[in-house]
């Protein structure tokens, strides 16, 4: 279709797809020189967009009656800011990525998808970095979550100067035709959905596919928004049982490295008045 010159060095051609006409990069074998750059660069959005998310999100899960006992997974989460934000909501969040640490969540994480059987899989911004879709996203069907929770904008035939592109930054290889992901997830039994803020796949055979089909189109008001920001501002429960974990951890882990250390008192509770 065209061809862009990425990271500023590499020559790189785009292909749409004769069959489901998405469009794809050639082989990116760039990818681990755009991964290896420190930093959020251009991204100067993520950190709002990540709060704007966990509020949308826990309207979403909330409306459709998502159970929090279930275990849910931030599939490419990156610094882990949603994971932590999930966590002091009472959902039994953990963050998985294999290029980043996750270090507002790096004692909430998963290091094997096949190690978990979550209700729930968000991944949002992720999909168009997957290198070979079908098997990425395969292995997400394969753990059988209820629920896949994710966004990235699709390929509706946009030129070069399409600004989701950004082959300066070397990362999106991979741009969707929205039919071609219906079809690939009914396939797997799942069907695809639209939110007001995000895009679902919902199995086919999960109660939460007749619970988002009669409330999709709830809008978020402002008395939500003030409650869950009190909610979680002064700590939850969910937040003293993850420091009080946190805490024993990180002491055994410092004790191994320098021998034992005195537990300290709850300052975590004094500091947010719970004492």
């Amino acid at each position: 279709m065209f061809t862009h010159e990425v990271l500023g060095r590499h020559q790189v051609n785009y292909f749409e797809c004769e069959s489901c006409a998405s469009l794809q990069t050639e082989k990116p074998h760039w990818l681990d020189e755009a991964y290896a750059i420190p930093g959020v660069h251009v991204d100067v959005g993520q950190a709002a967009r990540v709060v704007q998310t966990w509020v949308r999100l826990c309207f979403l899960l909330e409306t459709i009656g998502f159970d929090k006992q279930r275990e849910c997974i931030d599939y490419g989460g990156s610094a882990g800011l949603l994971t932590r934000l999930m966590r002091d909501s009472g959902f039994e969040y953990l963050a998985y990525d294999a290029y980043d640490d996750s270090k507002y969540a790096n004692y909430f994480k998963v290091d094997r998808l096949e190690s978990v059987s979550p209700g729930l899989v968000t991944a949002f911004e992720v999909f168009e970095h997957f290198p070979q879709p079908a098997e990425s996203i395969g292995e997400l069907f394969a753990i059988k979550p209820d629920l896949i929770v994710f966004s990235t904008v699709f390929y509706e035939g946009q030129g070069p100067d399409w600004e989701y592109l950004v082959p300066y930054c070397g990362q999106h290889i991979f741009f969707y035709r929205e039919q071609a992901l219906r079809a690939f997830g009914e396939r797997h039994g799942y069907a695809l959905r639209r939110s007001r803020d995000f895009w679902l796949m919902i199995r086919e055979t999960s109660r939460y596919l007749a619970a988002f089909d009669a409330n999709h189109n709830a809008a978020i008001d402002a008395a939500f928004v003030g409650e869950l920001f009190l909610r979680v501002g002064h700590g939850t429960e969910q937040t003293l049982q993850d420091y009080s974990y946190a805490k024993d951890r990180f002491i055994r882990e410092l004790g191994a490295v320098w021998g034992p250390i005195p537990k300290p008192k709850s300052l975590f509770r004094r500091l947010f008045g719970l004492a």
